[in-house]
């Protein structure tokens, strides 16, 4: 997904008018993670627009405060995120099998932003090593920590694949 920066967001809220930065990407994440803020930080507030500037294209988005916060209180389903992947090494041993490292890597894909100031947890599964791999990877607002893992494939020729199985408000720091 390609992310850029905006230069300026701008949030009029029917009250007042917040000036904020917000990094803006093809989804419109970030427009509506503003908007969740602005209608928190402004109680009063009825609906927001949000408009972003990029390379001096405006793009504006609209929401209703009340729709925005009550989704916000929700914890996402296993279906609101995708992961893959990256394969960092591998290292195959005659008929042993071989050995993968790899590293996951998750995107949202929600209609809702996600609660900046929550940490989720999403549990993901690795099929295709000799023995079942649960983990997971926890997200607090855009920073997204994860650990690296390894497989043990039972031929060369096995792939690995892999699918969210749940998600969890918090995290165990």
């Amino acid at each position: 997904m390609r992310r850029f920066l905006a230069t300026t967001a701008v949030i009029a809220i029917s009250l007042a008018l917040v000036t904020t930065s917000a990094a803006a990407d093809e989804s419109g994440n970030s427009a509506s993670s503003a908007a969740l803020a602005a209608c928190k930080e402004r109680a009063q507030a009825k609906k927001v627009t949000v408009t972003i500037k990029v390379d001096g294209k405006a793009t504006t988005y609209r929401y209703v405060c009340s729709e925005i916060l009550a989704a916000a209180g929700r914890v996402p389903a296993a279906g609101d995120f995708t992961i893959g992947l990256d394969v960092l090494a591998k290292q195959c041993f005659a008929s042993a099998g071989c050995s993968v490292a790899y590293r996951p890597k998750v995107k949202y894909r929600g209609s809702t932003p996600l609660d900046p100031s929550k940490a989720y947890t999403v549990v993901y599964e690795v099929d295709g090593a000799e023995s079942p791999i649960t983990a997971n990877v926890t997200i607090r607002g855009d920073k997204i920590t994860a650990q690296r893992g390894t497989a043990y494939l039972p031929t060369k020729g096995t792939d690995l694949s892999v699918k969210v199985t749940s998600v969890l408000e918090g995290s165990a720091n």
